[in-house]
């Protein structure tokens, strides 16, 4: 079987990146392996791995076709968190917006929220808000200030207890979970993203989460979205990780198994398109 690698340069060579991780894993399964480092597609592989932190239109454009894992054209879909708004039963209360009046209304109706880019990720640019009628003023400035950079931002109620629930990632490979960790944030911090400082331990999915992948699995489907990080803090669905979902490896490396790279092989090998 011919795979494909579209990788970004700083990510080859290191020993816990998923994606650096699953090449690695493959090429000694006895796959055949190419390594692409530029935005170049190709045609003629069984499979492409599409892993750009930061990928351009253009480029995901052009990435369409089944045996893409997440063909570029459902990434620009669905990856900039709208699709968290197909969830509403699902997660906490969110709107996304550039609107700085709704921002507020929605800040002055649930009092402790979190704000986030769009266009982020890995805790980047995340700022917890708790309205009081005297910070009005100097909030409302500061969302002014960041929205007319042109971005639109993720407006959620905030969760409770966040700091001692941490935020749950769940590997699903070709919609099947296959392993989660535990994330919690470091100590005076609410953002549990390993990049932020965040530390991790093992976990296991309940009974919640199962209805939460249950709820999802047709839209993942219906997208041939079949890679993607599931983050999940306590009884609420916080986002789909479809661009670059991360965490195979760490999953795989603290629970002491091979589950992810396994699943993997077998979505990769038994898949019909």
């Amino acid at each position: 079987m011919d795979i494909l690698f579209y990788q970004d340069k700083k990510t080859i060579g290191i020993v816990d990146d998923s994606t650096d991780y699953l090449r690695r894993n493959l090429e000694t399964k006895g796959f055949n392996i190419d390594l692409e480092t530029e935005e170049i597609p190709r045609e003629g592989y069984d499979w492409i791995f599409n892993r750009f932190e930061r990928p351009t239109e253009e480029f995901l454009i052009k990435m369409k076709g089944d045996n893409i894992i997440n063909p570029g054209n459902n990434i620009l879909d669905h990856a900039s968190k709208y699709h968290l708004l197909l969830f509403p039963e699902l997660t906490t209360q969110t709107i996304i917006t550039d609107d700085v009046n709704l921002g507020l209304d929605f800040m002055k109706e649930y009092k402790n929220i979190i704000i986030k880019p769009v266009g982020e990720f890995g805790g980047k640019g995340v700022k917890k808000i708790y309205y009081q009628k005297k910070d009005y003023d100097n909030i409302k400035l500061e969302l002014e200030n960041r929205i007319s950079k042109g971005e639109e931002f993720v407006f959620q109620r905030y969760i409770d207890n966040v700091e001692k629930l941490g935020d749950k990632r769940i590997n699903i490979v070709f919609y099947e979970p296959v392993s989660c960790v535990l994330r919690k944030p470091m100590q005076g911090s609410f953002i549990c993203n390993l990049s932020s400082g965040g530390s991790m331990q093992r976990a296991e999915l309940n009974k919640r989460d199962y209805e939460i992948i249950e709820a999802v699995t047709p839209f993942l489907k219906a997208n041939n979205l079949n890679w993607v990080g599931m983050d999940v803090i306590g009884n609420y669905l916080t986002e789909l990780n479809l661009k670059c979902p991360g965490m195979v490896y760490e999953a795989d490396h603290i629970n002491g198994n091979k589950l992810g790279l396994e699943s993997m092989i077998a979505g990769l090998t038994n898949s019909k398109y």
